[in-house]
Parts: C-alpha cells; structure tokens; sequence
C-alpha cells in the first residue's frame, strides 16, 4: 500500500480540492477514520476507480449534510490526509468553499 496517503485504521481528515462528489466537498475538515482499500464491484465503481484511484471505506459513514444521500461510507484516497486539524480552514472558510463547490455543480 505504498503511495497511499493513509494507512488502516487511521483517523483522517477530508482535504479541500477534492470534488469527487458534492457531499465530500462539503466535508472538508471532517475527521474520519479509514478501515481499508476496497474495490469497486460494478463496471461505474472500476471506471470511477479509474479516474478517483484507490478508495478507502470509511471505518463509520459520514452524514450527508445535503440530504442527498444516505451518507459517505467510501472516499477516494487522494480527498484524505492524516488527521491535523490545524490544517483545514474555520468555518467561515469552509462556507465559501460549500458555496464554490455547490456553484460549480460538484
């Protein structure tokens, strides 16, 4: 697993740049913890993994703050860091990175 960006059962947090899907952008800052490399079984899940590369599983899902699905149990390894939330911006920052994200349709 060398080349990856977190190990399993790291606790992680969700970076910005990432714009995999509305709900992870919504997310930066968030604390998880990650539980392992999964592979996607359906032909979307390879093409996706394709393009996202490896995927981690979340070791507990992650609530959807949209609403618009049942929550994040899965995330790419390139929206994760080790955990430092040092590193993450404050809220009134992560407002206006939603609203970017939300504005480009991500």
């Amino acid at each position: 697993m060398s080349g990856l960006n977190c190990r399993p059962g790291q606790r992680a947090m969700i970076v910005r740049g990432c714009q995999f899907h509305r709900c992870v952008a919504q997310r930066i800052g968030c604390p998880v913890t990650v539980s392992r490399i999964v592979t996607p079984a359906s032909l979307l899940g390879h093409v996706m993994e394709a393009v996202d590369g490896p995927t981690w599983e979340l070791a507990e899902a992650v609530s959807c703050p949209s609403g618009e699905c049942r929550g994040l149990f899965l995330v790419p390894d390139r929206c994760l860091r080790p955990f430092d939330p040092d590193s993450e911006p404050g809220d009134a920052e992560t407002t206006e990175l939603r609203v970017e994200a939300v504005g480009e349709g991500a």
